[in-house]
């Protein structure tokens, strides 16, 4: 059998193509994308806040290789989860026990017959399921990182509401015996800035340091050094870059004064016909990857290229404002088989689990 994640959905849902190299090569790229790596990280701290608590979560962050690409995700991620234990110290949405990272296996079912694919099973990981603190309910909670914007109109809740992630994730839950009444966005904004690249010097006393064009410093008539510079008479302002201590504590002030900028939660209900046509959409997918699984053997047999069994998707290319990480083999101009930038994963490497020869199939589940 084949494991369909959501995140395998995804990538043929967006580019068939991509999906050929991702999960049929399971070729990627050896260098994650920055929104991808920081994404990982911040994950993977809030889920050993929950499960344990911040000092677990922190000596996790430090025994983390830091180079120079990475280190300035690395103090964001550090600053957020300092942050995020500020704000939810006593929250009272409590994780169920070993209800972090669950992993699960679950049949994928044909919505008019209702019998499991003999093809596919749905699988993935559960953020976390918690306990609704005012009902005791259990709530399907999932953690996400982003850039946009979270007024109450934008227009990521609302892409939010038709996401098929969380619906997996309720099929995933049912499957391990729970009955999710509704899913919990725990969203977490990344901040807007960055390191400065020019602040003033600074001498002992605090006070900025403006020179003249030989080099000296500039005072004024009364004797008292001049703050600011004039470009008209020469007199230049000294400046530096801010250093990541530096960076790190303007952020963690920024984080204390604007939490509801940083932190929100979003209650979203699935309804009945929402995960219906959950699984009328799944199931279709799942026949398309397997009909151009189907092509491609039949283009190998002639000793075809498989390539025109997996169709490109160019309006896609740029989606997430940056280019594909297979644009440059879809251009021809790099190729999937260059150990520098790619290499091959597990199929599904977010998950420890692999498909079964086969399933049993129980109707409770």
């Amino acid at each position: 059998m084949q494991i369909l994640t959501n995140s395998r959905r995804q990538s043929f849902d967006r580019c068939p193509r991509n999906h050929y190299y991702a999960y049929e090569l399971c070729r990627r790229p050896r260098r994650k994308s920055d929104a991808l790596y920081f994404g990982t990280i911040f994950h993977n701290l809030r889920a050993l806040y929950r499960s344990h608590d911040l000092a677990a979560a922190l000596t996790w962050l430090d025994q983390q290789t830091i180079n120079e690409w990475n280190q300035l995700h690395l103090i964001i991620a550090s600053e957020l989860i300092q942050g995020y234990a500020n704000v939810y110290w006593n929250d009272p949405m409590l994780p169920l026990p070993d209800g972090i990272e669950r992993e699960f296996t679950a049949p994928l079912i044909n919505p008019l017959t209702l019998a499991p694919s003999r093809t596919w099973l749905l699988a993935g990981k559960n953020d976390e399921l918690a306990i609704h603190p005012s009902d005791g309910t259990t709530v399907l909670v999932e953690a996400k990182t982003t850039s946009e914007d979270l007024a109450p109109d934008s227009t990521y809740w609302m892409r939010l509401t038709l996401d098929p992630q969380i619906s997996t994730y309720y099929v995933g839950a049912t499957s391990l015996g729970f009955e999710p009444k509704q899913a919990c966005y725990d969203v977490i904004h990344k901040p807007k800035f960055t390191i400065k690249d020019s602040i003033p010097v600074l001498d002992p006393e605090g006070i900025p340091i403006v020179k003249d064009q030989r080099g000296a410093r500039v005072l004024k008539t009364n004797g008292t050094p001049r703050r600011t510079a004039d470009s008209a008479k020469g007199f230049t302002l000294l400046t530096r870059q801010e250093t990541l201590p530096e960076f790190a504590q303007r952020l963690a002030t920024h984080i204390s004064a604007n939490t509801d900028f940083y932190f929100k939660r979003f209650y979203l209900p699935r309804t009945e016909t929402d995960l219906e046509e959950f699984m009328f959409d799944t199931w279709q997918i799942a026949r398309n990857i397997r009909d151009c699984q189907l092509r491609q053997a039949q283009l190998e047999t002639k000793s075809l290229s498989p390539l025109p069994a997996w169709p490109r998707k160019p309006r896609s290319c740029f989606d997430f404002h940056r280019p594909c990480s297979y644009f440059q083999i879809c251009a021809h101009t790099e190729n999937i088989l260059d150990n520098n930038r790619f290499e091959t994963t597990p199929q599904n490497p977010e998950l420890d689990i692999t498909a079964p020869d086969h399933y049993t199939y129980e109707p409770s589940h």
